[in-house]
């Protein structure tokens, strides 16, 4: 068995909007005194039968606080929500424990809620949960992403998390983590990116990978990398239709054609769409653009391409030496029967899977694609 790992906790970390918290009271239109169980342990139900006040706050505590007598329960005892309602909230909607004594005078859950904490490697954190309406305010009112901030704990605060030897990830949750929130904020990226990336790089860990900082190196190299470990490309690639001068592409004897001259070519560039995307988004998604960016988008349009019968081949390198690759994929056709069946309908086809702004000439991967039909 392997050795065990202890980690000293001397600070916490927090969201900065976690120091904004305020209960939102009387105005939360979802108050968690409601429809949810309030359970706590004996020493928080002891507290509040000794608890005296006013002859309304105490009929609310004798017939509200209840023990709890089933042997499988981890709790002593709870509030009777029968009514829908914790017994203790008024109909201004503030409570009557906290006040007519104070916030300390509550059960344990209900000073703590929606504030969650745990000891965690490195640090002692602190979050809000999101079942709170007040939490969900400060969140939608965020205008940017979201900062932490790090403080020295008390000294009754602080703690040893000890780490068994059989969870060797646990060490590095803090880096391991830190990425997964640095993709998230990276509004460079379309947020399915992020979470596309987010898993391809879990994933790994997943499966077993134990060299963290050679993952880490990996990991943060993702969103700059050329292609994506273990995902096809094509399905989100940009693909373009060659519509004219098409021989000079796959055919080597056609002369009287510079190649490397591509001023002459006409072409269609496309983008996949996904299949729930109607007639109706894209027009939305061309008004949005002319309105927004002042795009010029009357040439774009909707449109769905059969390809039929076809004969496709990687081609790897600059574009310029993609008529070698062609005479490969003809060769083969004619060894098969085949023959290229280019015409007005039927197209010369190029998927680009490699983005040349970030990849070395001799790198790039080019999908081709032509229709095809019996000699």
């Amino acid at each position: 068995m392997a050795d065990s790992v202890s980690i000293k906790i001397n600070k916490d970390l927090r969201p900065a909007y976690y120091d904004d918290f305020h209960c939102l009271a009387a105005d939360c239109r979802f108050s968690c005194c409601k429809a949810w169980r309030i359970a706590f342990d004996k020493k928080d139900y002891l507290s509040l039968k000794r608890q005296k006040g006013t002859e309304d706050l105490n009929n609310r505590l004798e017939q509200g606080v209840r023990r709890l007598r089933d042997k499988e329960s981890n709790y002593y005892g709870e509030l009777d929500m029968s009514g829908g309602d914790c017994p203790l909230l008024r109909e201004d909607g503030l409570c009557a424990l906290q006040i007519e004594k104070d916030h300390a005078a509550l059960p344990q859950v209900c000073r703590a809620f929606p504030r969650a904490m745990a000891y965690l490697p490195e640090y002692l954190e602190r979050s809000l949960s999101p079942a709170c309406e007040g939490v969900l305010e400060l969140l939608w009112n965020l205008p940017d992403g979201v900062e932490f901030r790090s403080n020295p704990l008390p000294k009754k605060e602080r703690g040893t998390l000890t780490v068994s030897g059989e969870r060797p990830l646990v060490p590095f949750f803090q880096p391991i983590r830190e990425w997964c929130i640095d993709i998230l904020q990276d509004r460079r990226l379309p947020l399915p990116q992020r979470i596309l990336l987010i898993g391809l790089a879990l994933r790994e860990l997943a499966e077993g990978e134990m060299d963290i900082p050679a993952w880490l190196t990996r990991a943060r190299a993702l969103p700059e990398a050329e292609e994506l470990p273990g995902l096809p490309r094509e399905d989100n690639a940009l693909a373009m239709f060659l519509t004219s001068n098409l021989r000079t592409l796959n055919l080597l004897e056609t002369t009287g054609v510079d190649y490397a001259d591509k001023s002459g070519f006409q072409w269609i560039a496309m983008i996949r769409l996904p299949d729930f995307v109607t007639r109706e988004n894209f027009a939305w998604a061309v008004s949005e653009a002319e309105r927004k960016k002042k795009l010029d988008c009357s040439s774009a349009e909707f449109l769905t391409v059969e390809e039929g019968l076809c004969v496709q081949i990687m081609h790897l390198g600059p574009y310029d030496s993609e008529p070698e690759t062609v005479a490969q994929m003809d060769a083969y056709l004619a060894e098969q029967g085949y023959e290229n069946d280019l015409s007005e309908t039927r197209r010369h086809h190029e998927i680009y899977l490699s983005d040349p702004r970030r990849a070395a000439p001799e790198k790039w991967k080019t999908v081709i694609r032509h229709p095809i039909k019996k000699r």
